[in-house]
């Protein structure tokens, strides 16, 4: 049988302390030291684990088996990290981060400074961010709340800074309203209801940023204009309509009439080009705006005169209307010498005393910048077999040559234009036959050409070359006249001779048929609206 102790109390030598043992269990008055511990621990604690050593080197497990809690009181914090890095505290903090909560046990805060919140969780309903203590951003049950200015960086280095999404939508109001409370610092961005238009503030004054044209537009053929932002042209080559569902303003027209055909043999001048006119800052009313093209002159048959170019009309009879006059054919040593008026006139024949036709641009109503010069004159005396160039829509057509040096005329130079967003040469006048150069320099090439040896050139924007003599035999030889350029209004070349130097075959060449460019604006760019 085991051996027994029964006592209710053990006192240390001193007396101080007292191990007490009752039903309950051990009660120690003093400090418990032991290597070690095996057990349960059902009651409180009320003291400190403290001391240099006190070291917690297994686990404090509240899964396994159990359903305990751990309990801090108000102001009590739990400190994690080696400094302190974390505090876990309920109520009243201390200097640190903190996550709390709010007194009703509702809203979560995340804070990094007493009582000033940098993130704030709401169950059920928003989360809000701080800077410095002020709300900048709040999510809501239809999407997000930012105050102040949002700032996107990077996602395309050809862009830069930018926002991407579906869309993006800006304020929205009237003209009234603009002006009754909307702020105007230098970049502020609205949608104006009243005129419908995207307009930001800047330079002291509201400026439309872009207003669509809200109605089609069609005739001919439809392009962007190359070089020329928020530009269409629409180019007629054959005729047709232009048809507006609506107001056009600051339109831009563009006509020119057919060219002129150039002098059959011997020795044809070169026909002129037709005449041009461009209008700019053209209002067009809603409706439907009839087009015209004329058609280029037949160059002279056996030794006839060249025939004039076909009319250019848009909006023929209407308010609108603007009008090239068709070229000038040019003149026949073995016909009318002269060369014939138009919008650019033909060029004269080989005959003392023959002129170049005058230009008749303009002949209509319209308003507008018209172009159209002369033909070339006869200047020579005695018979230098020399005809001269028809006139461009540019210049006037070249004068025929020196005495004996048989040099025709080169073809007036056209008119250089950027309607079309790229710059671009129209109506050059026909040159002149040719029948012999003594003096290789002669005649002066146009610009952008080679200079001349045995050829009359056709003046810039499509002017023919003019025909040369069978039996020169200095390069490049003979060469046959050429036609005018389609669609640009220039003028034909004049003939020399046919195969043989027979003279009753060779026509002239005929003049290039018309053209007409609209442009406008897709955009309302006003300001001070």
């Amino acid at each position: 049988m085991a051996s027994e102790i029964r006592v209710n109390q053990i006192q240390n030598r001193s007396g101080l302390t007292t191990t007490t043992l009752n039903d309950q269990g051990v009660v120690v008055a003093g400090i418990v030291t032991a290597n070690s511990f095996s057990g349960d621990i059902t009651g409180n604690v009320t003291g400190n684990i403290s001391g240099a050593t006190a070291t917690l080197t297994g686990n404090i497990d509240m899964k396994t088996g159990g359903s305990g809690n751990l309990l801090l009181g108000d102001d009590q914090l739990l400190r994690l990290g080696d400094n302190n890095e974390l505090t876990i505290q309920h109520s009243s903090p201390g200097p640190g981060n903190f996550i709390e909560g709010d007194s009703a046990g509702k809203n979560l805060f995340i804070r990094s400074k007493l009582n000033q919140e940098q993130l704030k969780l709401v169950p059920d309903g928003q989360v809000e961010a701080y800077f410095a203590g002020s709300k900048k951003f709040e999510t809501t049950g239809s999407g997000t709340i930012t105050t102040g200015i949002i700032t996107a960086i990077g996602g395309n280095l050809s862009e830069g800074s930018f926002l991407t999404g579906t869309s993006v939508g800006v304020g929205t109001t009237t003209t009234a309203g603009r002006n009754a409370g909307v702020g105007t610092a230098n970049g502020t961005l609205i949608y104006n209801s009243t005129d419908n238009a995207l307009q930001m503030y800047a330079n002291d004054e509201w400026q439309v940023i872009q207003k669509k044209l809200p109605f089609n537009v069609s005739g001919g053929t439809i392009s962007n204009n190359v070089n020329r932002t928020n530009f269409v042209t629409h180019t007629f080559t054959s005729p047709g309509n232009f048809v507006s569902g609506g107001q056009i303003t600051d339109a831009e027209i563009f006509v020119i009439g057919g060219g002129g055909g150039g002098g059959a043999t011997r020795y044809g001048a070169g026909g002129g080009a037709g005449g041009a006119m461009l209008a700019t800052g053209v209002t067009l009313d809603p409706g439907t705006y009839a087009v015209s093209i004329g058609s280029g002159g037949n160059g002279g048959p056996g030794s006839a005169q060249g025939s004039d170019g076909g009319n250019t009309i848009f909006h023929p009879g209407g308010p609108q209307q603007r009008q090239g006059t068709g070229g000038g054919g040019g003149g026949s040593y073995d016909s009318t010498t002269n060369g014939r008026p138009g919008g650019s006139g033909g060029g004269a024949g080989a005959r003392p005393g023959s002129t170049g036709g005058p230009s008749s641009q303009p002949s209509a109503p319209g308003s507008g910048t018209d172009y159209g010069n002369r033909g070339g004159n006869y200047n020579t005396s005695g018979n230098g077999w020399a005809p001269a160039g028809g006139g461009g829509a540019g210049a006037q057509g070249t004068d025929s040559g020196p005495p004996q040096h048989n040099g025709g005329g080169n073809g007036g130079v056209g008119v250089q234009l950027s309607i079309s967003g790229t710059a671009t040469y129209y109506g050059g006048g026909g040159g002149a036959s040719i029948y012999n150069t003594i003096n290789p320099s002669y005649p002066p090439a146009p610009p952008n050409v080679a200079p001349a040896n045995h050829k009359s050139f056709g003046g810039a924007g499509g002017g023919g070359t003019g025909g040369t003599h069978p039996s020169v035999t200095i390069p490049p030889n003979s060469s046959p006249n050429q036609n005018g350029t389609a669609n640009t209004g220039s003028g034909g070349a004049g003939a020399h001779a046919g195969a043989s130097e027979n003279f009753s075959t060779g026509s002239g060449g005929n003049g290039g048929s018309g053209l007409v460019i609209v442009a406008y604006p897709t955009v309302d760019n006003s300001v001070n609206t």
